[in-house]
């Protein structure tokens, strides 16, 4: 079996290999039981990849998750911090607790050129926006990214996706 990589520049090499096998053993997650549980440093430092809960039944329902729990990789965590640098460990949060645990809206933004990435929306002033791949060949639902959005923000996610043929729906209270 091999070792865990604890290195993003091992990862490269991976893209080579055909083996699902070593890609599934290659993820060396700590499993938690909250998103409260991720800590400051994880959103800083990025020295490891948690395993979160099932999102939500109806969110699960709705796209098929089929009971697989969430990876965060820390390499999302350092993307997420580039991309979006504004964001604070609490933020981070938030976000991905109001999105993946109470949405209430759900689509594929980008259904030709990111066929398995859905987005889950807690809707607000400030609404939460969660994008993750639901992938039948994975063994975990992968968060890909995360932020705020506004109403110019949405109609834009919502343009996209009409563009590329997808769609968001409603998601009523469990």
């Amino acid at each position: 079996q091999p070792a865990p990589i604890t290195d993003m520049r091992a990862i490269m090499p991976a893209f080579f290999i055909k083996s699902a096998i070593f890609l599934r053993q290659s993820v060396n997650a700590v499993q938690i039981e909250s998103v409260s549980e991720i800590t400051d440093e994880d959103f800083k430092c990025f020295k490891r990849s948690v395993l979160l809960p099932t999102p939500s039944k109806g969110l699960s329902e709705a796209i098929g998750i089929k009971g697989k729990r969430t990876l965060l990789k820390r390499g999302v965590f350092a993307k997420n911090a580039i991309r979006h640098p504004d964001l604070s460990p609490e933020d981070s949060r938030i976000i991905i607790g109001n999105a993946l645990y109470s949405p209430d809206r759900y689509g594929k933004n980008r259904p030709v050129s990111k066929p398995n990435y859905w987005v889950a929306i807690k809707s607000s002033a400030n609404s939460s926006v969660v994008v993750i791949e639901v992938s039948e060949t994975k063994d975990y639902v992968e968060i890909v990214g995360w932020r705020y959005a506004n109403e110019r923000n949405l109609a834009q996610l919502e343009k996209q996706a009409q563009r590329e043929g997808g769609q968001f729906l409603i998601l009523f209270p469990e």
